[in-house]
């Protein structure tokens, strides 16, 4: 075979794998509209995978104005922990292995800013990207 070879690698279902715990975006949204400040300006989610000081979910939020309210992130992103682990077993069972890797990362955005930018506005949502 001729070289560069080129790899696909991912998955279809949109679903991210941390410590062997899958984390499906319709158990995220529900762990996120049962938040009620976040479900009052909730436009659009994503998962990233952040490697900062170690593998982990990050979890951002598209707010449905520009202007973002001042909340209490690391609060609501404990809670949403939580409701996660009641929702998602697999979840659960990672942060008995390994807390540090299935703590939350919450940031908010507002509208069309950070991840969510660019002019193109989509009907689906893309709930998996790709960390910066």
């Amino acid at each position: 075979m001729p070289l560069p070879y080129l790899f696909l690698y991912g998955r279809r279902d949109q679903t991210i794998s941390i410590m062997g715990a899958n984390i499906y975006p319709a158990d995220v949204e529900r762990a996120l509209y049962s938040q009620p400040q976040l479900a009052a300006g909730l436009a659009s989610f994503m998962l990233l995978v952040g490697e900062s000081h170690c593998i982990h979910p990050i979890l951002c939020v598209e707010w449905v104005t520009p202007d973002v309210p001042d909340l209490p992130l690391q609060q609501l992103a404990r809670e949403v922990e939580e409701n996660l682990a009641k929702i998602n077993s697999d979840f659960r069972n990672a942060r008995v292995e390994s807390a540090a890797n299935m703590k939350v990362e919450l940031a908010i955005y507002g509208c069309g800013t950070g991840p969510f930018a660019g002019k193109d506005r989509r009907i689906k949502n893309r709930y998996v990207a790709r960390a910066v």
